[in-house]
């Protein structure tokens, strides 16, 4: 028989639409009996393999506990953390009845699950609550929830359950359900992100909100402009790091100053600040982006330069609060080059998106930090778009010079070099340097720039004559004004003549074999490339030695014809004809 409460619920959940996850039974799964505690082996059944059996302990109670299941209508209380972790957790049978999972709030529990969590047609409630606490459950695996459902903690409860994605792999917070709320939310991933998959059904509400703590420990949080996550008025955000933020949309409501803890995966944490609105109604949604600012509208009167590496969004979705808007800078900003080089008129552009980036409106400009980091800080913004780090002097930070794609590798008996410049513009031209010490360089080639125009150029130089042992190349771009920009620099090291060869050639059967002589050892590609320019075979070889011979089996879609392999890795490229009889 189902129990009455007249409790304080922290966390209620009402399902009718999903069935309980597909689990084949395994040795040391559990189901719930009966209604009780959690550590009382009377409410629980255990399988052996072969049939469920009672009174066989409690899940938890030891490792090795497999899929746990509450079933039946049965309310479980947790009366006291479970000592071991589980491998994963259904509340509900699918037939709307509302089994429950409580966390008897006299004091604080934990319950670690290894897997995925699946809210069927369940309840969590937290009771007793008194002397103020937090509970805590960790998940590793994915949060599951159903369409019907409804995940809404009270704004200002007693007690706090707080939910802690901890897996090694990606996770997700999904299912059907329109929207979750979290009272406090905790991401301490050693690997992998966390995406939030919660497809907001009303417009401009929040797929995911947390009301009282977001902690970001390790690991990314991705969101979308649909699978928003919100933090609402109240709410504190603990930790962010450049390996700890959100990727995608985070909106904020609420009437207190807010750094948004936004980034890019690979590129780390940038973050975007807002001073207090007005009132506790406001709401405020910025989003980081890695990429030129001239991607999204092209620069205006007054900015000389703009942006090539990044820039923010930040919409104004409630209320009509006047805000001082800081942008950012770090050691992450730069690709490839230097990005600011001088504090001197850096300001805050904007653009709606559909004119051109210009002085964010506002009243002042500050300035603080050095060329590694900093902020910039514009006064009094009323009107929201996008905002990107600028400069008010001609030649002046950040640098116009995007560099992408730099690549030095072995060719045949040379090194060939590429590069681009995805916003080329005023360049007067770029040289090949190249040193044997990595310290003293000289030039061996120049190109005049292909474009000119803002937009993306590509280039490529052979260099047939490298010294034997290391060679060390970068490229240098000189602007308008002088300035000398490098790209990063690329080491190709060359041990006596690179050769590959096949045997035989003609190939008479379906096997052959391929020498590798005079290359550095490391992992490297095969393909062999039919006259159509077809590929008919791939594989990675190790070479362990300065020779190497592995033989390989051609499919048998290698017809009889002229084929190409070739052997490449980030630093070697090359390729060889042969013959199928």
């Amino acid at each position: 028989m189902k129990k009455i409460y007249s409790l304080t619920i922290l966390l209620f959940i009402a399902f009718s639409s999903i069935s309980i996850s597909g689990f084949s039974q395994n040795a040391g799964d559990f189901r719930s009996r009966a209604d009780g505690d959690w550590n009382d082996q009377a409410v629980w059944q255990r399988y052996n393999g072969s049939k469920w059996q009672n009174n066989q302990g409690y899940p938890g109670q030891n490792t090795g506990t497999g899929n746990v299941t509450i079933i039946g209508s049965d309310d479980i209380t947790i009366t006291a953390s479970v000592p071991n972790a589980i491998g994963s957790l259904v509340i509900g049978d699918g037939s709307g009845t509302n089994e429950t999972l409580t966390y008897d709030g006299t004091s604080a529990f934990t319950l670690t699950v290894s897997g995925s969590v699946t809210l069927n047609d369940g309840n969590v409630f937290i009771t007793n609550a008194t002397n103020p606490k937090t509970h805590i459950l960790n998940i590793g695996g994915n949060f599951t929830i159903g369409s019907t459902s409804v995940f809404t903690p009270l704004a200002t409860p007693d007690d706090e359950l707080e939910v802690v994605f901890n897996g090694n792999s990606n996770q997700t917070i999904g299912g059907t359900i329109s929207s979750i709320a979290f009272q406090d939310l905790r991401i301490n991933k050693p690997s992998g992100t966390l995406t939030l998959s919660v497809p907001s059904s009303i417009a401009a509400a929040a797929s995911a909100t947390v009301f009282g703590t977001l902690t970001l420990t390790s690991g990314v949080i991705v969101t979308t402009a649909t699978n928003l996550l919100t933090l609402n008025n109240g709410t504190t955000v603990a930790g962010s790091s450049s390996t700890s933020f959100v990727e995608g949309p985070l909106r904020k409501v609420g009437n207190t100053a807010f750094t948004f803890p936004v980034g890019k995966s690979g590129n780390g944490i940038h973050p975007i600040s807002i001073s207090a609105p007005a009132n506790a109604t406001n709401a405020f949604t910025a989003t980081y982006y890695r990429q030129p600012a001239s991607s999204r509208a092209a620069i205006g009167s007054p900015l000389t330069v703009l942006s090539n590496t990044e820039y923010w969004g930040l919409s104004r979705d409630a209320g009509t609060s006047t805000v001082d808007v800081t942008i950012t800078w770090n050691a992450d900003s730069p690709n490839g080059s230097a990005y600011v080089t001088t504090l001197s008129g850096l300001t805050v552009g904007s653009t709606n998106g559909s004119s051109a980036w210009t002085l964010a409106p506002g009243t002042s400009t500050t300035i603080s930090g050095n060329t590694t980091a900093g902020t910039v800080l514009r006064t009094g913004i009323s009107n929201f778009g996008y905002f990107a780090l600028a400069s008010l002097i001609a030649g002046g930070s950040p640098l116009p010079v995007m560099y992408d794609g730099v690549k030095a590798y072995a060719k045949n008996t040379g090194v060939q070099v590429e590069w681009s410049n995805l916003t080329e513009r005023d360049i007067i031209s770029y040289y090949v340097e190249r040193s044997s010490n990595g310290s003293e360089y000289s030039e061996i080639a120049a190109y005049q720039p292909k474009s000119n125009r803002n937009d993306k150029a590509s280039y490529t130089y052979f260099d047939a004559s490298p010294v034997a042992g290391a060679n060390y190349y970068r490229i240098r771009a000189v602007e308008l004004g002088g300035k000398n920009i490098y790209s990063k620099t690329l080491r190709v090291e060359l041990s006596g003549t690179a050769s590959v060869n096949t045997y035989p050639n003609p190939v008479t059967g379906r096997q052959m074999t391929i020498s590798l002589t005079g290359m550095r050892e490391g992992s490297y590609n095969v393909r062999i490339v039919n006259a159509n320019g077809q590929d008919v075979f791939k594989k990675q070889i190790q070479n362990r030695s300065s020779a190497t011979s592995e033989m390989i089996e051609l499919p048998s879609s290698a017809k009889p014809g002229i084929y190409t392999i070739v052997i490449s890795n980030e630093n070697f490229n090359t390729s060889k004809l042969f013959i199928v009889k």
